[in-house]
């Protein structure tokens, strides 16, 4: 955008300027391509909130596990998921999703 020939620190000053002034749309591109690609991994805060509500609206208690494997998987964009108990010496299939 500027013509500075030989003055490099004109050349450096708007280089560092068009940086700072790029940089909120860089980070706002960023997030969206992060929650296409990953999901929510990003923000643990907004999945606890809604795994909270979700649980509020469950009224059986066979129905819990299930709800928050689901909500686990859907947040984190796995293709599967599940809670396994700990029965003595073997694993014993809780809940699953996907």
């Amino acid at each position: 955008m500027l013509q500075a020939q030989g003055n490099f620190f004109i050349a450096l000053l708007a280089a560092g300027l068009i940086a700072v002034l790029f940089q909120p749309l860089r980070a706002f591109l960023q997030r969206g391509v992060n929650r296409l690609l990953y999901g929510q991994r990003d923000e643990p805060y907004l999945v606890i909130a809604r795994l909270s509500q979700r649980l509020k609206e469950t009224l059986e208690p066979d129905a819990v596990l299930s709800t928050i494997v689901e909500t686990v998987a859907q947040a984190l964009k796995l293709p599967y998921a599940a809670i396994l108990w700990k029965q003595e010496e073997t694993l014993e299939l809780a809940a699953s999703y996907g």
